[in-house]
């Protein structure tokens, strides 16, 4: 799958917000010394979580761990519903290609099998 196809799939409905599905590549790194972390770890912590970056550990100059901050929470369906009238739409042959991708999608899927078959 090519990039442009993926993030055209990706892009088709977009929230304000960011998503677990992505990871935001221009995301910068702090390097702290494992001995700095160990002394003032709530310092390094609040950052983290302020900042909205991950921390990278380091001992002797490699890397040893990632303290990283969380997803943002999942929206609710009250919130999703609240937003979907003003969610940005396909254009018409976007959304046919689209349409067309899933229905090949299913089509090479094997046939429903009945749990009492």
């Amino acid at each position: 799958m090519e990039k442009a196809e993926l993030g055209r799939m990706l892009s088709i409905w977009r929230v304000d917000r960011p998503a677990c599905l992505f990871y935001n590549v221009s995301m910068s790194e702090t390097t702290i010394p494992v001995a700095e972390a160990a002394k003032d770890f709530l310092r390094v912590l609040e950052r983290v979580e302020r900042r909205g970056e991950p921390a990278v550990i380091v001992r002797d100059g490699k890397r040893v761990a990632t303290l990283s901050p969380l997803p943002a929470p999942a929206l609710t369906c009250a919130e999703l519903a609240d937003r979907w009238p003003n969610l940005e739409r396909l254009a018409p042959d976007e959304a046919t290609a689209f349409a067309d991708d899933i229905e090949l999608a299913r089509a090479s899927l094997p046939p429903i099998r009945l749990a009492w078959d």
